[in-house]
């Protein structure tokens, strides 16, 4: 059943696409200077929400 999401929760979705969106930026950037090859971006995403403090 689909629930209806309150304002809180559609921000923080908001914030967390906003997040990928610049991770995904950022990925690309460092694999242009990455020597080791390409990063694993799940790996990335995980390091990058990590460190994110909501």
């Amino acid at each position: 059943m689909h629930k209806q999401l309150t304002f809180e929760q559609r921000h923080y979705i908001n914030i967390a696409r906003n997040n990928d969106k610049s991770m995904r930026t950022i990925a690309k950037d460092l694999n242009v200077s990455h020597c080791n090859g390409p990063i694993n971006l799940d790996t990335f995403q995980a390091t990058f929400f990590n460190s994110a403090i909501f």
